[in-house]
């Protein structure tokens, strides 16, 4: 298999993508596929944040009844938690929101930059967390994403600016 067929199939675009991308413009498609990673990005963080809501929940309920005074330290504490935990989710779920709007409020525009890539994996993090390097741009990807670039070999990367997202990929001969 070549390489272009291995960057279409992991970076999910077809040959279409990728000519309405080389002329700025994403597809119909694309833009379904895009929402749809975005959103499940966003989801994943927003999971997190409501099993830590609900965690400080049980350990207010658990703890209230041992709390002589309920505006004592503790008890505040585990109230701003609470409270606090649910506003930043609030928070993200609108800036994810403000984010879309902005980059597909009207004709999304697809901007290229075209040089080798650096790869970097960072180990300390679980997850891992995978970054390709192109010139003055970095963009976090999936370790599939990752491991189908060969560091130091030039690409031409088709993403949107503002989510910092890739769109398409393709080998600079």
């Amino acid at each position: 298999m070549q390489a272009s067929d291995v960057l279409l199939q992991t970076y999910q675009f077809t040959d279409e993508d990728l000519i309405a991308n080389r002329a700025g413009r994403l597809t119909s498609l694309q833009k379904v596929r895009l929402r749809q990673r975005f959103y499940e990005h966003y989801f994943h963080w927003q999971l997190w944040a409501w099993l830590g809501v609900v965690l400080i929940a049980c350990c207010s309920c658990w703890f209230i009844p041992y709390i002589d005074n309920p505006t004592s330290p503790l008890s505040l504490l585990c109230g701003a938690g609470f409270f606090g935990l649910i506003g930043w989710s609030i928070y993200w779920i609108i800036q994810a929101q403000m984010r879309w709007m902005g980059e597909m409020g009207g004709e999304p525009q697809v901007e290229k930059i075209c040089a080798p890539v650096r790869p970097q994996q960072t180990d300390l993090l679980i997850p891992q967390i995978y970054t390709l390097h192109f010139d003055r741009l970095s963009f976090r990807v999936s370790e599939r994403q990752f491991q189908v670039v060969q560091e130091g070999r030039s690409y031409c990367v088709y993403y949107l600016p503002r989510l910092r997202m890739i769109v398409s990929i393709e080998v600079m001969e």
